[in-house]
């Protein structure tokens, strides 16, 4: 994640540290990039751009949720299309070359101050790689099972 972003937790929430967050190195981000294009039967060493692409083509939309809404609920969301997660996530910043591991009621909680709406588009996932749940600049989520 964005270092600013942290700068901006901790100058609006004065005194309340940051949840921890885990920035996955480089050869980790490989191994999870080749762990989902092994569940969607392609080659391993497709490029991220292509994998971000191939994932968002297999995509459902969840057209009544939007994560720029003032009441949107991650957790919610995830249980909704019938997701029961462990407990925690990856977050995917960039075509699986910049993941970070955070809790789910963290990142949950703290949504708005992780995903910028206009800038970021987001995957999340969790370790059993049953499934992708994608949130765009525009605020729309998207999902699969793997």
């Amino acid at each position: 994640m964005e270092e600013f972003k942290l700068y901006n937790f901790m100058k609006d929430n004065e005194g309340t540290p940051f949840p921890p967050l885990v920035s996955m190195r480089s050869h980790e981000c490989i191994e999870l990039r080749s762990k989902v294009c092994s569940h969607l039967n392609l080659k391993q060493d497709i490029g991220g751009c292509e994998l971000a692409l191939t994932i968002d083509r297999l995509q459902t939309c969840l057209n009544e949720v939007r994560a720029d809404d003032i009441s949107f609920d991650l957790e919610k969301v995830l249980r909704s299309i019938g997701v029961t997660s462990s407990k925690d996530v990856f977050v995917n910043w960039k075509h699986f070359e910049l993941i970070d591991m955070i809790d789910l009621r963290d990142l949950s909680n703290n949504f708005s101050d992780i995903w910028y709406p206009s800038s970021d588009d987001i995957d999340i996932f969790d370790l059993s790689l049953a499934w992708i749940l994608s949130v765009n600049h525009e605020g729309a989520i998207r999902y699969l099972f793997l």
